[in-house]
């Protein structure tokens, strides 16, 4: 697969290692609950398209929707990229939802010829906010300089929305509308005329002092506004592309106070009319929503207009109207495979009759002009589980839909559990599986009931015919592991409740009998000493403790472990299986090994949120960092027994976040299984042989910076004889801020507060560290 990136992050895949071409990227999830949306044919070359994925990528096709890549991913997981739009021939905007970071929710330009942000377009500051996004924006195609923006934002609880409109691509801008000035009515959707950048359209949404909907109209650049269809509610603005004095408009949903119409304009909006459509209501109690009005670029008679459970097209530039619905299931549900709240159009360029539409659920192309779809399916979903098992026979296991998928590897066959379906919301996380290490098709689980109740379950037919194994009352399950001696008994760890060894060798009967723990806290990890089953080990929040006799009594083995109480956790533990003595701890303040069966321990990586980390059969080892409001997901790798790491860069891994990894081994490499919000299960490949230390002998750990977060000044701090040649810092977005020729008292006030990287570049070896400014 083609991994394309900003060349900033390219320089980035050189973090602590030496990288030639030695991973790879796949996918496993089934493509039955892929979600992809905007999607968009290109222009100039025939069966190309770009779509977003649920998160933080882009995606592209170039073979009309049947197979898809990563194009771009921006680089803070946790984020959305929406409202995907061509511009032109070779420009793609997009804005981004959600980040953590204010700056970031803003406008970004795509160079399709360089691949990279070409601009981000710097958001206005809106005043006193707690927290701002987009709610709509509109670019001059003529002039991509002028851009009108809506901006939302929140203060103390309450929205806003201020609109701005700009001439020199954010340099400057003008604020044009301030909801609280005109009876709090909030915007939906803002426009700027084809060919005439200074009349702008806004059309309204609810407010909240009687006052609602109606289309603004401004020919003086935001100056002053006209209100046409007072009280009405409207959302979707189109223009025809062949005759821009030519407008639709779209009614949204008023929950049955109001008609549902499309409004037609001859004359730039100065006067309107509704056109004769008859609509089908979803719901007796509600009006149905137009999402989306769209001309063909090409073929302007062709219009699609979209609802909610139906496509009304013409093929006469609106003289009649044809309806094309989509009936809801049985017990008047939506279909999820079906048509269902259409969301956006995009044309063949190269055939008339050709075109996409996305839906709530699934993407769909339409080869006779939208009169039948047939569904585009794809492996990006969201997933929160992934475990591979090899005792016996390969299996994968990964979360979807608060279900769990098994797939048998040597068959590829799939059987799905507990699955929900598309169409119901809040879902969550769903309920929690535990793969068992060592017996072939056990798996754990752990679902929720009515009032608080939730079961320990256990299913010994690969997820199928669980049966519950005991019960408790407003808790969560933190893990499962098997006692290898009698695997018939359990140890599991409660967050409440405290920890069980249950026995259900009758399954009708299992017996629990709560394990007494050396002190309070939370026991994230159990593992069994694998030539003396009655040892055991534990974590118990920041300490490590051994037991000889199955967990009767304990003995504090911490000396060297440097966590700190109340905060830190060790968060899994794993025992060399060719050397017992060697045991190797991930916690939330890195890795830390021992070699003389716990009586002294090292730490041997230093890096936020190690979660988990698995032994081959020989000397390598690999670990995972799971994403959180501090850290990227990343994974490590040891060729030596843990004694040093390589970092595989967030980069090399499309800047997936991920709750849950796990590898296989194989000779000369490590397979990365990767639970993703938006890319379903995704699969890194790394060649073991080709992966590298680096051939400075410094490493990233004796390079120190700070204060991190900074404000006004910024320290790096490298070893006496670390030659370094250059220093930089770049946006989240990879864009160079600023160079510098020293390593103290670096000026960093006039950055805006956000993420940055530093750069850090001595001989061959270049570092990365994650900058938060203040």
């Amino acid at each position: 697969m083609k991994t394309t990136l900003q060349s900033f992050f390219t320089l980035a895949l050189i973090i602590s290692c030496s990288f030639n071409s030695f991973a790879q990227i796949s996918y496993e999830g089934n493509s039955t609950y892929g979600r992809l949306d905007d999607v968009t044919y290109d222009l100039n070359t025939e069966n190309t398209l770009y779509a977003v994925s649920l998160g933080n990528h882009i995606m592209k096709s170039i073979d009309n929707g049947i197979n898809w890549e990563v194009m771009y991913s921006f680089p803070e997981s946790g984020t959305q990229i929406s409202d995907l739009r061509l511009m032109g021939n070779d420009t793609l905007s997009f804005i981004i939802k959600n980040s953590g970071q204010n700056a970031n929710n803003t406008i970004y330009f795509f160079d399709l010829n360089t691949q990279n942000i070409s601009q981000q377009i710097t958001a206005p500051n809106p005043g006193l906010s707690d927290q701002q996004w987009v709610t709509s924006y509109d670019i001059y195609n003529q002039d991509p300089n002028i851009i009108l923006f809506a901006q939302g934002f929140n203060y103390q609880n309450i929205n806003y929305v201020k609109v701005f409109y700009t001439t020199n691509a954010g340099s400057t801008w003008s604020e044009v509308y301030f909801n609280t000035n005109y009876d709090s009515v909030f915007i939906n959707k803002v426009a700027i005329h084809p060919n005439n950048p200074g009349s702008l359209y806004m059309s309204r949404n609810y407010g909240p002092n009687g006052v609602d909907g109606g289309l603004f109209v401004s020919s003086d650049a935001g100056g002053t506004w006209t209100e046409k269809l007072a009280g009405i509610v409207l959302s979707p603005i189109t223009f025809n592309p062949q005759n821009a004095s030519e407008m639709l408009l779209g009614t949204s949903s008023s929950f049955g106070g109001g008609d549902q119409n499309l409004y037609h304009s001859l004359d730039n909006g100065d006067t309107w009319q509704p056109m004769a459509i008859t609509w089908t209501n979803l719901y007796d109690w509600a009006d149905d929503d137009i999402t989306r009005i769209e001309f063909n670029p090409t073929d302007a008679n062709k219009i699609i207009v979209l609802d909610t459970n139906e496509m009304i097209i013409s093929s006469d530039g609106g003289a009649t109207w044809t309806n094309h619905i989509y009936p809801l299931n049985d017990d008047f549900t939506e279909n999820p495979d079906s048509y269902f709240y259409g969301l956006n159009v995009s044309f063949n360029p190269f055939n008339n009759n050709e075109l996409m539409v996305n839906a709530n659920y699934h993407p769909f192309k339409s080869t006779d002009g939208g009169v039948t779809l047939e569904k585009l399916e794809n492996p990006f979903f969201l997933s929160n589980k992934v475990a591979v098992s090899q005792i016996g026979s390969e299996n994968l296991y990964y979360g979807v839909q608060g279900g769990l998928v098994h797939k048998d590897m040597t068959t590829n066959l799939e059987t799905a559990h507990n699955i929900i379906p598309l169409n119901i919301g809040n879902i969550g996380n769903g309920n929690t599986y535990f793969i068992d290490r060592t017996t072939e098709g056990r798996v754990y689980s752990f679902t929720s009931g009515g009032f608080g109740n939730t079961l320990l379950n256990v299913s010994n037919e690969f997820g199928a015919n669980p049966f519950p194994i005991y019960g408790v009352q407003f808790d969560n399950l933190l893990s499962t592991t098997t006692d290898p001696s009698n695997n018939n008994i359990v140890w599991a760890s409660f967050q409440n409740s405290g920890t069980y060894k249950i026995d259900f060798s009758d399954p009708m009967s299992p017996t629990p009998t709560q394990i007494t723990l050396p002190e309070s806290g939370l026991h994230w990890s159990t593992a069994f000493d694998g030539q003396n089953p009655n040892t055991v080990f534990v974590s118990v929040g920041t300490n490590f403790y051994k037991s000889s006799d199955n967990g009767a009594t304990w003995e504090l083995k911490s000396d060297g472990i440097s966590l700190t109480l109340n905060s830190d956790a060790i968060l899994d533990i794993k025992q060399n299986p060719n050397n017992n003595q060697e045991i190797v701890i991930a916690t939330t303040q890195g890795i830390f090994k021992t070699t003389d069966y716990a009586e002294n321990w090292t730490q041997v990586y230093i890096g936020d949120n190690v979660t988990s980390i698995k032994y081959s059969g020989t000397n390598h080892l690999a670990a995972s960092i799971y994403s959180s409001p501090t850290t990227e997901a990343q994974i490590l790798v040891s060729k030596n027994n843990a004694d040093t790491w390589i970092e595989i860069p967030v980069q090399a891994i499309e800047n997936v976040g991920s709750q849950s990894m796990d590898f296989t081994f194989d000779v000369n490499s490590v397979t990365v299984y990767i639970a993703t919000p938006d890319l379903g299960i995704m699969t890194y490949n790394i060649n073991t042989d080709t992966l590298s230390t680096p051939d400075n002998e410094y490493s990233e750990l004796d390079i120190k910076m700070y204060p991190n977060p900074a404000k006004d000044i910024l320290n790096i701090q490298i070893p006496e004889h670390l030659n370094i040649d250059n220093v930089s810092i770049f946006s989240a977005t990879g864009q160079k801020v600023n160079d510098y020729d020293t390593l103290q008292n670096i000026n960093v006030s006039s950055l805006s507060t956000g993420l940055y990287f530093v750069r850090i570049q001595g001989g061959k070896t270049v570092w990365i560290k994650r900058l938060s400014k203040l």
